[in-house]
């Protein structure tokens, strides 16, 4: 197991595809070791650092500052299953054009990943391909609380209003887990739910994780449930 001990100084004269890609595990100890350190957490906008997602499988989120650019940095995501990493990802942050960011792979597990998307597809009742999930995951979804609404909520409140419950659907059963999160209120909202819809969303909004919401300025990591407490009608 490698272990990251190293300063901001040390991450930058080195290349950050070579430097993650020589990563073989990943645990708490690691991230902690770089948090403390001040490359991975801006005080002003934290990155999520660690979530279980499904099946076993855990996602790791965080970003590296650059000194000398504040405002741009590289987005690192972390898929694993027991410490052992089943995807890696990097991407370069540009702020005025986050949407158009492209992410490499510097470490892939082709096995592991392609369990946890044909277990997807079999849970959720899907055709999902590693396409719509590399989209999914590197899509940095915030939900959007009482003052500001996120593109994706606003999405989710048209749907409502047209009651486009496929639309919902397709949220509900994505990768993303602020999607299934919308994806599920969105159809509370409509009502009349299936015995498929209602055991979707009793599982969705039971699971401990965490998801990004934005309140005016800040962000923060709520549950399904104080989301929706938040976003209900």
């Amino acid at each position: 197991m490698l272990v990251l001990m190293c300063s901001f100084t040390g991450v930058s004269q080195i290349n950050s595809m070579d430097y993650f890609s020589n990563l073989e595990n990943v645990n708490q100890i690691q991230i902690d070791s770089l948090v403390k350190e001040g490359i991975c957490y801006n005080k002003y906008i934290p990155s999520r650092v660690k979530r279980k997602v499904d099946f076993g499988f855990e996602e790791w989120s965080f970003r590296l500052y650059s000194k000398l650019a504040l405002y741009d940095y590289q987005d690192i995501i972390l898929f694993s299953k027991d410490g052992e990493i089943v995807l890696g990802l990097l991407g370069e942050i540009d702020i005025d054009n986050k949407d158009n960011c492209e992410y490499k792979v510097f470490k892939k597990e082709a096995k592991l990943l392609h369990e946890y998307i044909n277990k997807h597809n079999e849970f959720y009742s899907v055709s999902l391909t590693e396409k719509n999930f590399l989209k999914d995951i590197t899509r940095r979804i915030t939900i959007g609380g009482k003052y500001t609404y996120e593109k994706e909520t606003e999405e989710m409140f048209d749907y409502v209003e047209t009651k486009n419950r496929g639309a919902l659907h397709k949220m509900m059963t994505s990768f993303s887990f602020e999607l299934q999160t919308l994806g599920a209120i969105g159809i509370m909202e409509i009502g009349d739910l299936t015995k498929k819809e209602q055991k979707l969303i009793e599982y969705i909004s039971n699971r401990e994780s965490k998801m990004n919401n934005l309140e005016g300025c800040i962000l923060e990591q709520l549950t399904f449930k104080e989301i929706y407490s938040i976003l209900k009608k």
